[in-house]
């Protein structure tokens, strides 16, 4: 898919009036929010991300405390010192205080979490419980990025999970590289800083450019996030457009956290330090709201124009409109899997046709329904051919799949021979040559690899 969400919609011509084209931008703004409330809704993104903030209390620490070893492997003291305040400002934690609190008290959010943090790590130097603490440390932040892969494959319909040793390979590069990618970001930023506080001439640009370097570095993180976790082809521009979205609100949000903590909030008064524990859930759970808020822009960006039709023909079937003759790609995907012997699942389908998993699903369920193909007992969406592919016809493919995507050979034989708009002349002819040739191919034919840089199309046979 190429352009961007609203470049998806039908534009006005160049010689409209301004104001019509003004109104027709807003009616698709209109569409894209509906559309996203939706999502939302469907999704329960707000409960999502409420069990993403329970998880993330347990495994926070556990996971920046792993990140931090990885980067004292390759830095200094110092450095790693420095990415870690670096990190918690960044982050939004270092504003967390409570209102009133001056001097030693102001931080104290900031001061607890690198107590514990030393605490940890001197318990994971000691020799006797070194090893236990580490793999417990390993085994909390593995459980919360499980629940992150899971969360944003709900959200890319993704049904089938990756294999436990692809996820723990996933996990490792996530926790290994994900903090080393950090710490050079820092290393290299304060190093330029450093060069170019030097120059005069340099240092009135100092201020926007390390403003502008902290913005895309948490761009980058986010965009590579929604580009590797779901178990699903991701397109790069989809995941530009979803990290760019939840960036902007995050950095908003951010200012806005920063404002109600300074002038709002009240919990100091009535609960003391205590009150750092409500600031600080609720930051986690703004930040996670954020965050699957551009999972969603993601998912909308990349089946957005199957999203707009399934909203514009509300009213009519919930399926959404799409064309029947996907489902011929699918055969060949089919054919390819039976004769290996394994089976197709609507996740495998997904990537494979650049379809939503939703659309591959309602594709392989049509075919089930109409005994083209078997869903293996005991294994979750996973199917596999019921008949040799030499016995299955275009037409029965297309068959299986035409009410559910409501073509107008369906709707031309549901209305009858005399309907004066679906069945005239030139279209009872057009139907009836799709069938001839539907009816004379089979999924095997459409199967056969090219011959010569040309496709081989097989001849019809006789009788039909």
């Amino acid at each position: 898919m190429s352009g961007s969400l609203t470049s998806e919609l039908p534009t006005s011509s160049p010689n409209e009036p301004s104001p019509k084209r003004h109104t027709r931008f807003l009616e698709q703004l209109n569409l894209i929010r509906l559309i996203l409330s939706e999502r939302i809704g469907e999704d329960r993104t707000t409960q999502q991300a409420a069990a993403l903030t329970y998880n993330t209390l347990f495994s926070l620490l556990p996971t920046i405390v792993l990140g931090l070893i990885v980067m004292s492997m390759a830095f200094s003291n110092a450095d790693v010192q420095h990415a870690e305040a670096a990190i918690f400002a960044r982050f939004g934690l270092a504003q967390i205080h409570n209102r009133g609190t001056t001097g030693s008290n102001s931080h104290l959010l900031i001061k607890t979490l690198n107590n514990i943090i030393s605490k940890v790590r001197v318990v994971l130097q000691n020799p006797g419980t070194g090893a236990v603490g580490f793999f417990v440390l390993l085994w909390a932040a593995i459980s919360l990025m499980r629940v992150i892969e899971s969360t944003f494959n709900h959200i890319y319909r993704v049904t089938t999970p990756r294999p436990w040793a692809r996820r723990l390979t996933l996990y490792w590069c996530v926790l290994t590289l994900g903090p080393l990618g950090l710490a050079m970001s820092f290393y290299f930023s304060a190093k330029f800083l450093l060069l170019a506080g030097a120059v005069s001439t340099v240092q009135i640009f100092l201020q926007p450019l390390t403003l502008l370097a902290s913005y895309v570095s948490v761009w980058v993180i986010i965009l590579l996030f929604y580009k590797i976790i779901p178990n699903t082809l991701v397109t790069w521009r989809a995941a530009f457009w979803g990290s760019l979205a939840a960036t902007l609100l995050w950095e908003l949000g951010k200012w806005g956290f920063g404002l109600y903590v300074g002038y709002v909030a009240g919990y100091g008064k009535w609960y003391g330090n205590l009150g750092l524990i409500p600031l600080f859930m609720f930051w986690i759970y703004l930040t996670w709201i954020f965050l699957l808020l551009g999972v969603e822009v993601a998912y909308i960006q990349q089946h957005f124009r199957i999203l707009l039709r399934r909203k514009l023909n509300q009213g009519g079937s919930d399926t959404p409109l799409i064309d029947s003759h996907w489902v011929l790609p699918l055969a060949v995907l089919l054919v390819q899997q039976f004769r290996k012997g394994e089976t197709v699942t609507p996740d495998l389908a997904a990537r494979n046709l650049h379809l939503s998993p939703h659309i591959a699903g309602e594709f392989l369920t049509a075919l089930q329904h109409a005994g083209l193909v078997h869903a293996l007992t005991g294994e979750e969406n996973q199917y596999v051919l019921a008949k040799a592919p030499e016995n299955i016809t275009l037409r029965d493919l297309l068959s299986a799949v035409g009410h559910r995507c409501h073509t107008l050979l369906e709707a031309s034989h549901a209305a009858g021979a005399n309907h004066p708009l679906l069945s005239t002349p030139v279209l009872q002819q057009m139907h009836e040559v799709q069938d001839q040739w539907t009816a004379s191919r089979t999924m095997a034919d459409l199967a056969l690899p090219a011959s010569g840089g040309q496709a081989v199309v097989p001849a019809v046979r006789a009788g039909s």
